[in-house]
């Protein structure tokens, strides 16, 4: 890919991660720490975005064949891009589509110019050639039912149509569950949601009376990672937003 394009891009998203902080560090929204950007957009995509900048998208269908890379990069190589339909979602620095499989990282090194994109092939979240970093984003793709990201110390999970809450009980802390139809996720008896759950996002999905409903008219949640103070906050937050870029 074109290694010019890639750093402009970067470059931007350190600006709009500045923007993004200085926004919510002022405001009640951003939980205890510094947030990560987690964004909303027409068409199910999702974006999360890290402290330094680095972004992935995750695509609601698989555009690509499980296990595959995107023409134009190798696994080791240049990052995959993802490109709206609607010319409104930014590139971010790697995608993967609902329905694929596998874990990957995705890291820039201190004093590295450019971020790679690499699949975890030593188990336990380790690359066989390099150690990991704080700053890195850790990526499991469980086919159609989830995207579990780790970044900054916040653990995501995107909801695919097969995610069902013994998935989420596979994962021991959530910072947020992001998707459609999260409505699903409460149990038919008491109405209540996986107590492990933070957050819950989404703009189509019907509020669970258990939970604080939280109405916004844009598509960007401030997520933090949970601290003692929010462990001992049992209240979890359902987020009823817009796709309206913020």
């Amino acid at each position: 890919m074109n290694s010019i394009c890639f750093s402009k891009g970067t470059a931007a998203q350190l600006v709009c991660a500045a923007a993004f902080l200085a926004f919510f560090g002022v405001g009640s929204e951003a939980a205890e720490g510094d947030p990560i950007a987690v964004r909303v957009w027409p068409g199910g995509t999702v974006t999360v975005q890290s402290h330094l900048g680095l972004s992935v998208a995750v695509q609601n269908d698989a555009s690509t064949p499980e296990g595959s890379t995107p023409e134009g990069s190798t696994p080791e190589g240049d990052l995959p891009s993802n490109e709206s339909e609607a010319g409104e979602i930014p590139k971010s620095s790697a995608t993967i589509s609902m329905g694929e499989s596998g874990s990957y990282v995705l890291s820039r090194p201190a004093n590295q110019a450019k971020a790679t994109w690499k699949p975890v092939t030593g188990g336990n979240d380790s690359t066989d050639d390099e150690p990991q970093t704080p700053n890195d984003i850790r990526v499991n793709s469980l086919g159609g039912k989830a995207v579990h990201i780790q970044l900054d110390g916040v653990d995501l999970v995107i909801a695919g149509s097969d995610c069902t809450a013994q998935t989420l009980e596979t994962i021991s802390s959530i910072d947020a569950v992001i998707g459609s139809n999260l409505q699903r996720f409460a149990s038919e008896g008491d109405k209540m949601l996986p107590a492990h759950v933070r957050n819950w996002i989404s703009d189509s999905s019907s509020p669970v009376e258990s939970v604080k409903t939280h109405d916004q008219d844009h598509n960007t949640v401030a997520v933090s990672m949970t601290t003692q103070d929010l462990k001992s906050d049992s209240t979890a937050v359902w987020w009823n937003i817009s796709t309206q870029p913020w």
